[in-house]
């Protein structure tokens, strides 16, 4: 039987049992770990993760960087006291334990503010927003997106019927424009246009326009087109409603077509019995509506009128 010169113990094989074997040369070639100290993130090959301490980090890219090199390891950081603020390299040392033996790394934290957070301060920004006929759903929709996908807003105003928003991602700026007219509906006009010119990438540098113009009415309002009149139930790619003609539901593209919304007037039902009637809120006369629905005598209803014929809405 042999016996480990380091520390004694009876081995069947090799020169040093497990725990005094010798450490390998690692060749690890210096470390360097950038820190955002806005997000909070840290940048591992090229892509910015989370993180939630320091050494926390280390213990995990060293276990990477080792894992397959070394086996039954383990990482102690040994950190020194720093200023967490953009501009700090902090030089630490990264203790490599296996067994009996251990192997002291040098490597770098770099604090810096990421391109993201950068981007995210003063007045830059790489495109522009702009709503047309905007209501308080379609305003919610869209800044609820913008803050689901980290994107900053520099500026947002709203004049007349226009609502605009200035921001720092272009590519979830379009994608923003393409789901409002999805859920929405409406027109969409995206124009990119170049702003810069970057010399030391031999980058040219666009930013992107988002005009969307939504429709001019909403959920529970009727339109009247192609000689139907509809009252509306959903709003996306197609309009969905009923048809208060034949009171059968149906769904319409109103791309390229010609469509008007109709006002909504309140009246009284007037009788219901042998047929329902109201006042017609122009001439005041007892008249038989369209459509029927279920009403009483002297309710208060709401009606549209479409070439000199009433509609309960």
């Amino acid at each position: 039987m042999k016996f480990c010169p380091g520390c004694g113990k009876d081995i069947k094989e090799g020169v040093f049992c497990r725990d005094c074997r010798p450490m390998p040369n690692l060749n690890l070639r210096d470390t360097k770990i950038m820190v955002c100290t806005k997000c909070y993130k840290y940048n591992y090959r090229n892509k910015w993760k989370k993180f939630k301490s320091v050494e926390l980090i280390i213990e995990e890219i060293f276990e990477k960087r080792l894992s397959g090199k070394i086996d039954q390891f383990s990482v102690k950081p040994h950190i020194p006291k720093f200023k967490f603020n953009p501009g700090v390299n902090a030089k630490i040392e990264v203790e490599i334990i296996r067994g009996n033996n251990s192997y002291l790394v040098p490597a770098d934290i770099c604090l810096t503010i990421c391109d993201k957070c950068s981007k995210q301060q003063g007045d830059y920004f790489e495109g522009i927003l702009q709503i047309k006929n905007i209501n308080d759903l379609i305003r919610s929709f869209a800044e609820n997106y913008f803050k689901k996908k980290e994107v900053y807003c520099c500026e947002k105003k709203e004049k007349k019927d226009i609502y605009q928003i200035k921001v720092n991602n272009k590519k979830e700026l379009q994608n923003l424009g393409k789901k409002l007219v999805e859920r929405f509906g409406g027109k969409l006009k995206i124009s990119p246009h170049l702003h810069s010119y970057d010399s030391q990438k031999s980058k040219k540098i666009y930013r992107v326009n988002v005009f969307y113009e939504a429709f001019p009415f909403d959920v529970g309002e009727v339109i009247e087109t192609d000689s139907k009149v509809i009252k509306i139930t959903k709003l996306g790619r197609l309009v969905h409603g009923k048809n208060l003609k034949n009171d059968k539901s149906t769904s319409i593209d109103l791309k390229n077509k010609d469509y008007r919304k109709l006002q909504k007037y309140q009246t009284t039902v007037s009788k219901t019995y042998p047929n329902i009637e109201v006042l017609h809120p122009e001439t005041y006369q007892s008249v038989k509506p369209q459509n029927k629905t279920k009403v009483k005598s002297g309710e208060k209803v709401k009606v549209v009128i479409n070439e000199e014929r009433i509609y309960l809405v």
